[in-house]
């Protein structure tokens, strides 16, 4: 089986919780597409969540795959505006989370794979 190297979100927590693992390369069902993500972003939302200061109360993998279903949309629709504040490596994550819990980025904070 094809691997592939992801961030990982196995439990809430800070910049610690987020590891750089090896994960089986999904395949897709009737019905689906498997897309190569090149760069992800960083936000609020997810930081709050990670750390248990929401009030949502579902699977942590689950809410990470939330915004880019709502990412596919807006591309898909012709409206995504991105002003890029703080670009990051992977292997940089827990720098990007530290970024933006201090508000350092000047717009958003984009990973790059």
């Amino acid at each position: 089986m094809a691997t592939m190297k992801a961030a990982v979100i196995r439990a809430p927590g800070g910049p610690e919780v987020l590891k750089i693992e090896e994960v089986p390369v999904p395949v897709p069902r009737v019905g689906e597409a498997l897309i190569r993500v090149k760069a992800f972003g960083v936000n609020r939302s997810e930081l709050f969540t990670r750390q248990e200061h929401s009030s949502y109360s579902g699977d942590v993998e689950d809410f990470m795959r939330m915004p880019f279903d709502a990412l596919v949309q807006q591309v898909a629709e012709g409206a995504l505006r991105v002003q890029i504040g703080r670009t990051f490596r992977l292997d940089e994550i827990a720098e990007a989370h530290r970024c933006m819990e201090e508000n350092r980025a000047g717009g958003k904070i984009v990973v790059l794979t």
